[in-house]
């Protein structure tokens, strides 16, 4: 698949817990955890802009979608 994510390296970086990006977001820690293993198969585009916000929020960084997937060509 051409999507990598990327939310487990930029949690580590940041030194962010999932609990705490899924609490600030508030979504559900299991969907943020699907997210971080890569195990999602869909996506909601409002919980795309709420883990992006918490993480800003939490870091007062300005990530984008990159701090989630990245789209990598299989060429």
């Amino acid at each position: 698949m051409p999507l990598k994510f990327t939310l487990k390296e930029t949690l580590e970086r940041e030194g962010l817990t999932k609990y705490a990006v899924s609490k600030e977001a508030n979504i559900r820690p299991n969907t943020l955890t699907d997210l971080y293993n890569g195990d999602t198969r869909s996506l909601r585009v409002d919980t795309i802009d709420s883990v992006i916000n918490a993480i800003n929020r939490l870091t007062g960084q300005r990530y984008g979608l990159e701090a989630i997937m990245i789209y990598e060509d299989a060429e």
